[in-house]
């Protein structure tokens, strides 16, 4: 069974192509990159995942709200700690009791270090129902992830490492001055980011033991690797999608080899993953062979590579909102619905969203609004929709 959403299309429509635009393209009126960013990807050996590093107020915070760029530590890999750069946001209005977190997990925004979003501009598109959040209360957190914005490699949609780095960033946050939080926090994202909450979900309760998961919400999720480069191997338009992949997949398996998943036009292309922001998926659009005939085939060093980024299970210990679009090109519903299908087994509540008519990127603008009012109803305590019975 699925179960339907009527649609407000006003602006949802017009703003999607913004919203995807925004991810991958760097606002010129954005904080300046300087010194803060330039420094070595490798802490010292004393570091521990979530020192502060440095932090550096923001000047586009919303009306009524401070915020800071921060440089922070993140265990990645069990034993293997980088700096990782994010951003927090605080309302101005002092608050009589410690305040709960919302926490932010970014879609793909291109991979060069002017591409990260602490880097750009900050508004309600980058950051959805950001100045709704702030008016509730709430902090915001968010994570560039790690080689994004800092030196060292991008480890695009190698989920469990971004989800470290991202749970980092809530321990990190707590070092700032004049800001305390509750402990608790609600967590949501977008495509990639769908992928990074998924894994937090997961991890969250061995990782970052003193923070209380209350819910998760995936907009468009991407979460299964595997079969997500399936998909975009089909797809011209995307081989940008599953270059980018196979980047972040080398990056975490440097033994990997290009040469073992991609013909010579693939290869050529390959390059453009470092360039600019949006550059990887305009040029790569036109390879017409750009992959092997074996490139996935079952045993394979690459498969089983993604094998193990898919190999993990939702804890099952909180409730989850989410949202697609049967029309999603990048991020197929099918493979939202076997998630959803996943959460219900683990023991989550699930209330599942599924709409019509809506682009990949224009389920945020339609989803978005509702969010910060489901966020604060966790806060509360309230009662969950639970559509597992239906779907079953």
């Amino acid at each position: 069974m699925r179960v339907r959403t009527r649609l407000r299309f006003g602006a949802a429509m017009l703003l999607a192509l913004t919203l995807v635009l925004t991810a991958c393209q760097t606002d010129q009126t954005s904080p300046e990159a300087s010194a803060f960013w330039e420094l070595d990807d490798t802490p010292n050996s004393d570091a521990r995942a979530g020192d502060l590093h440095s932090s550096q107020q923001r000047d586009d915070a919303p009306e009524g709200a401070r915020g800071w760029n921060m440089i922070y530590v993140s265990e990645i890999l069990e034993d293997t700690y980088k700096y990782v750069s994010g951003e927090v946001y605080i309302p101005d209005e002092p608050a009589e009791t410690p305040r709960d977190v919302v926490l932010w997990n970014h879609q793909t925004t291109g991979l060069p270090d002017e591409c990260a979003p602490s880097r750009t501009e900050v508004d309600d598109t980058r950051i959805p129902a950001l100045e709704q959040l702030l008016d509730d209360g709430h902090i915001v957190v968010a994570s560039d992830y790690p080689g994004q914005g800092l030196p060292g490699p991008v480890y695009y949609m190698v989920g469990q490492v971004n989800a470290r780095a991202s749970l980092d960033a809530l321990k990190a946050a707590e070092h700032l001055p004049n800001l305390e939080t509750s402990g608790r926090f609600v967590q949501y994202g977008f495509s990639q980011g769908g992928q990074t909450t998924m894994h937090a979900e997961a991890l969250v309760q061995d990782y970052a033991a003193d923070f209380e998961l209350q819910g998760s919400v995936l907009l468009s999720p991407a979460v299964r690797m595997k079969a997500l480069t399936a998909n975009a191997m089909t797809d011209a338009d995307l081989t940008g999608f599953s270059l980018s992949m196979l980047s972040g997949l080398k990056t975490a398996n440097p033994d990997l080899a290009y040469e073992d998943f991609l013909r010579s036009e693939g290869l050529e292309i390959l390059p453009e993953v470092d360039t600019g922001c949006w550059d990887i998926w305009r040029v790569a659009s036109s390879a017409e062979e750009p992959y092997r005939d074996a490139a996935m085939r079952d045993g394979s060093d690459w498969a089983a590579a993604m094998d193990e980024v898919d190999d993990f299970e939702p804890a099952g210990a909180t409730p989850f909102l989410v949202h697609h679009s049967v029309e999603d090109a990048i991020a197929p519903v099918e493979q939202t619905r076997r998630e959803v299908h996943r959460l219900c087994a683990a023991g989550n509540a699930v209330e599942y969203h599924e709409y019509d008519d809506l682009e990949h990127g224009s389920v945020v603008v339609e989803a978005a609004p509702d969010f910060p009012a489901w966020a604060q109803a966790r806060f509360d305590g309230a009662s969950v929709t639970d559509h597992c019975p239906e779907l079953n």
